[in-house]
């Protein structure tokens, strides 16, 4: 609006002095146009092509979203792995060298025993 009201004003001030405008009023009312007409140009150009370039660019170029820090994935990492490692051991039914190989199957990330834990159940109908 800062901008393109000058323009409006030398433009106005054009057609007085050529005596196209020759009463206030129709002064006034052509300045009034042409502000709001300027001011409706720059929200529009705002709004419809520099607001959206600047959010791509900041898209493409800008700084990079903050994420996790290693260490407190590393730390989350290592709990769900215990985690992982205690389920098994509480409820994986075979012998001592299958539980200790299941173990460490998932100390190794691996989530088979989970699954094939969790298929078991959802078999069963619910106790209760």
């Amino acid at each position: 609006n800062g901008q393109l009201l000058p323009a409006a004003l030398l433009v106005a001030a054009c057609w007085y002095a050529a005596g196209v405008l020759t009463s206030n009023e129709r002064t006034r009312a052509a300045l009034d146009l042409l502000t709001k007409l300027g001011a409706d140009t720059q929200r529009f150009w705002t709004t419809h092509f520099v607001d959206p370039v600047r959010d791509i660019l900041a898209e493409l170029y800008g700084a990079p979203r903050p994420s996790i820090d290693t260490a407190t994935a590393a730390a989350s990492r290592k709990s769900l792995h215990r985690a992982l490692e205690e389920f098994v051991r509480e409820v994986f039914s075979g012998s001592e060298d299958e539980t200790e190989a299941a173990a460490v199957q998932a100390a190794a990330g691996s989530m088979e025993v989970i699954n094939t834990v969790f298929e078991a159940e959802a078999r069963r109908p619910l106790n209760g």
